[in-house]
Formats: C-alpha cells, sequence, structure tokens
C-alpha cells in the first residue's frame, strides 16, 4: 500500500464513522497514522500479510489492521497462541527498521 492509499483508507474510515462515535473517540489521531503510511513509505521491503507469514513471537514490528473497530497502524508483537498484544485483527506487517545511533556512533 502506498502513502496515499493508506492515508485515503483511514480517512473513508472516519468519514464513515457517525459523528457521535467520532465525539465519543477524541483520541483518533490522523497524523500519527499518516506518519506510520510515510514511514512506510520508506520502507521498500513492503507489507507482508499475515496470511503468508508471521513475526517471530515478541518481535516488534509495524502492523496493519483493525484497532478498536478503526483502521490502525500501530507498533505490536505476537503473544500467546499467536494473537497481537494491542491490534484487534491485524491484516499485514512489517519489519520495523534499527533504532538511530547515538551521538557519532556508526
Amino acid at each position: 500500500m502506498t502513502r496515499e492509499e493508506i492515508i485515503k483508507m483511514r480517512a473513508y474510515a472516519i468519514a464513515e464513522a457517525s459523528v457521535k462515535a467520532y465525539n465519543e473517540c477524541p483520541d483518533i489521531d490522523t497524523d500519527s497514522f499518516e506518519l506510520g503510511a510515510e514511514w512506510a513509505d520508506e520502507h521498500p521491503q513492503g507489507w507482508i500479510s499475515v496470511e503468508d507469514e508471521l513475526p517471530k513471537p515478541n518481535e516488534f514490528v509495524l502492523v496493519y489492521g483493525k484497532s478498536d473497530g478503526y483502521d490502525s497502524i500501530e507498533i505490536d508483537r505476537m503473544i500467546n497462541n499467536n494473537k497481537w498484544e494491542y491490534m484487534d485483527e491485524a491484516s499485514h506487517w512489517t519489519p520495523l527498521p534499527e533504532l538511530p545511533k547515538k551521538g557519532g556512533e556508526k
């Protein structure tokens, strides 16, 4: 999925939510969703379908799916019985990049 497709999907999900439901969920954060989509564009390895492969247990990855009924991108991991710790329903995942180096480290 491209950044634009992910942002459009998120916009549709928000638009489909009723005004009442949206007002009851003020923590919907489209900026974070956009940042996740931007990150995904910068990492060309792409998204891996959970139907094709799952990450190793307890390995933190970027996950795309549904959380609390909304399309979401979250950092999550597989825990007991191949369940995600935070995401309700995941369709795709991708590895996280290496952490930045501190100071002048290379």
